[in-house]
């Protein structure tokens, strides 16, 4: 059965994502497995801001318009173009941390412009500018929803700027000051309470996904593999077959059905449990000789196995099934109900081209199992030397 790619998550990862405590394989998987999708949220969101920033234009004409060709010199082709090369930039999905600290870098410079537009001007109301720091915090919060260590440090620069605002600004009165400068902060710190408990239950939320997803995936392998021997079953065939049957090729498959030499009376015998760890061995002694991936080996149904060999012709499949049967009686499980004394295995081999049934197939593979119990058991029919002779006798019709 396939390793498991991750650890299996439970109750006390669930609450490490709560108080950010992933371990850095898991903040591996979680930045691999979401950046592409905030890249993404990212850059929409990035030229929905840099499209409220042109239209804060308007703004600065009612509130500074002595500096109003200035404040468009800034904010378009400063602050506009610097922000299309950064969005362009997280589009193509950076690090995390040149993703994030960029697009707070681009926050911040914005934030800039607005210091400068206030110092540069005498209108009376260039006082009220001061809310565009409080709008800016609540697009990197709210809108951007910046990791929250990034989101905390462009927070903090737009309060050093919004402190300068005030300082530059037209003389106010130290209650108007402090008012203005508790307001942007009781507004900053509420929304990174917020951003702190998105950020904690979005990663609680990825860990149960992850946890739904490996669990999909373990009942999804378990329906395709037998319990007991961990080989495929019926379904894991179906699979193969039907993969086999939408890839063309013109390279034979083969099929070989195994069935183990009177197990009724070694389970009469020794009883069920001795059994299935007969049934056990058989299936590693059959895995063993398997060439790689693309062969399976399946659990038929009780003691009866098959095994499929794509791109591989009746010769080859035929020394492959002699190998198998070969380590079967070489590993010399003890059967007392054989005059042999251990357990031996009976095969039947089948090859075709692609385009015959796979029923077909199996179906003639299932005969050759029975003419090879018939001539005597533990051993592969046909025999390796009229499988050659079959072989060029198909090859001269």
């Amino acid at each position: 059965m396939p390793e498991r790619r991750e650890e299996l998550i439970d109750r006390r990862t669930l609450e490490d994502a709560k108080s950010f405590r992933f371990s850095a394989a898991q903040e591996k998987q979680f930045e691999a497995d979401t950046a592409a999708e905030r890249c993404r949220m990212l850059f929409e969101r990035g030229l929905l801001g840099l499209a409220f920033y042109v239209a804060y234009l308007g703004i600065d004409w009612l509130l500074t318009p002595d500096v109003i060709a200035t404040a468009a010199i800034l904010r378009v082709g400063f602050v506009v173009s610097l922000g299309l090369a950064v969005v362009l930039v997280v589009r193509s999905n950076p690090p995390v941390m040149v993703r994030e600290g960029l697009m707070g870098l681009a926050v911040v410079l914005a934030g800039f412009v607005g210091l400068v537009v206030i110092a540069a001007s005498q209108s009376a109301l260039r006082d009220h500018q001061h809310t565009t720091y409080i709008l800016l915090a609540l697009y990197v919060v709210v809108v951007l929803q910046l990791r929250f260590p990034y989101a905390l440090a462009t927070c903090l620069a737009l309060f050093g700027l919004e402190a300068m605002a005030i300082a530059v600004g037209p003389s106010v009165d130290l209650a108007t000051a402090v008012t203005d400068l508790f307001t942007f902060v009781a507004v900053t710190v509420l929304c990174l309470v917020a951003a702190n408990s998105f950020d904690r239950y979005m990663r609680a939320a990825y860990l149960l996904g992850r946890r739904q997803y490996q669990r999909s995936a373990s009942l999804e392998d378990l329906s395709r593999h037998d319990p007991l021997t961990g080989l495929g079953n019926r379904r894991a065939l179906e699979d193969a077959l039907n993969a086999l049957a939408e890839e063309p090729t013109d390279q034979p498959y083969a099929i070989v059905v195994a069935d183990i030499d009177h197990f009724k009376s070694y389970n009469d015998q020794l009883g069920h449990q001795a059994g299935d760890i007969c049934l056990k061995r058989i299936a590693g002694l059959l895995l063993a000789e398997l060439r790689g991936d693309a062969d399976r080996a399946i659990r038929y149904g009780g003691e009866e196995f098959v095994i499929f060999l794509p791109a591989t012709d009746l010769a080859t499949a035929q020394i492959i099934a002699e190998r198998m049967r070969r380590n079967i009686a070489d590993s010399r499980i003890p059967h007392p109900g054989r005059s042999t004394g251990v357990v031996t295995a009976s095969f039947g081999v089948a090859a075709a081209p692609w385009g015959i049934s796979a029923d077909e197939t199996i179906g003639a593979a299932d005969a050759a199992l029975y003419a090879a119990k018939n001539a005597g058991r533990n051993q592969v029919w046909p025999r390796l030397r009229q499988a050659a002779d079959d072989t060029r006798h198909a090859a001269s019709a």
